[in-house]
């Protein structure tokens, strides 16, 4: 009896499988029918069986922006170090640049490390300029050791030869109260730009600011340490983007108890009603207690508008808030 079965099983296999495997997928095939006239029929209960988290929300497709009633003002930020790309020093210059042309109306489209490699750094010169952003603002590399290459650099995208500036260096000398000739020698290169471009003395170092205009573009390059970024973009930058813009922007902090999940909504709609706004929660500063830090900015063309843009949006998100039970709590504003 087992032999015999041994012998007919495998035949039994082969007749059987096809029609199996036919059976399977009518099965299926009117499964899905089943399902899809149950959905017709009840659209209610179709989305009800869909989990929670996998429903389209009811967002707006394209998050409304501060710059939607105005053309953007767009920059990139491009750090150059090694020390940056090993991780051994934070890169600083970009949050603080960042931070300063956004509170002129300035949208930062990406902000790039890249290392003391004269191919990576044109490579990712050239990549910006494609994008043709209105400022490209470069920090570091304008030394005078070998592993200083941003002038080099810009010299290859942009086919513009690296000459010494006399004035510059007259600069330096008169702040030092020594003359020209006994400056170091090293303070040549450091105090070289291109030709043709804008050069602005450093108040605080010796490599100074380097302006090239490239199409629509203008390529600014500060030296590396933060104190020399900080005083050249205060004497030289700072109201030169202000003018490009025609903007303010004024930001207030406020912790509101929720989570980010139930948040997100609310900053949305504060978004959508009232123009010009831009919220954020800073999901890396939460806390249980006492909550999540949200940023409130807003963009106008005087800092009257700003205010009461900010001033509209904070006491929204309070509101929206209040609907929520949660109590949003005012963090006072820090003087710069």
């Amino acid at each position: 009896m087992r032999k015999s079965l041994k012998l007919f099983l495998p035949f039994f296999i082969l007749c059987c499988w096809p029609w199996s495997g036919r059976c399977s997928e009518g099965y299926a095939a009117r499964s899905r029918g089943n399902v899809a006239r149950s959905s017709k029929q009840n659209p209610q209960q179709n989305e009800s069986a869909t989990p929670q988290s996998l429903r389209r929300r009811d967002y707006p497709q394209e998050r409304s922006g501060p710059f939607q009633a105005r053309p953007e003002v767009r920059a990139e930020i491009v750090a150059i170090g090694d020390e940056l790309c090993y991780g051994k020093v934070y890169d600083t210059n970009s949050f603080w640049i960042a931070d300063q042309v956004t509170r002129r109306g300035v949208l930062i489209q990406r902000i790039v490390c890249v290392r003391d490699d004269l191919s990576d750094i044109c490579s990712v010169l050239k990549e910006a300029l494609s994008r043709k952003p209105r400022f490209i603002f470069i920090t570091g590399g304008l030394g005078h050791t070998p592993d200083d290459r941003t002038r080099h650099a810009l010299a290859t995208v942009t086919g513009r030869k690296i000459v010494g500036r006399p004035d510059i260096r007259e600069f330096i000398a008169g702040r030092r109260n020594v003359s020209v000739q006994e400056l170091p020698p090293h303070f040549a290169i450091s105090t070289s730009s291109l030709e043709g471009a804008k050069c602005f003395p450093n108040p605080a170092g010796v490599s100074p600011v380097t302006i090239v205009d490239e199409g629509p573009t203008q390529i600014i390059a500060l030296p590396g340490p933060p104190r020399e970024v900080y005083a050249c973009f205060a004497a030289h930058l700072a109201d030169m983007v202000q003018n490009v813009t025609g903007y303010h922007s004024i930001s207030r902090r406020v912790i509101v108890p929720m989570h980010e999940s139930v948040l997100a909504p609310l900053m949305t709609r504060v978004m959508r009603e009232i123009p010009g706004t831009y919220v954020k929660a800073l999901v890396g500063a939460y806390r249980n207690d006492p909550g999540m830090p949200v940023e409130v900015m807003a963009f106008g063309p005087t800092e009257k508008a700003c205010r009461e843009n900010c001033d509209s949006a904070v006491e929204k998100l309070r509101q929206l808030a209040a609907e929520k039970g949660r109590k949003m709590i005012e963090v006072p504003e820090e003087k710069e």
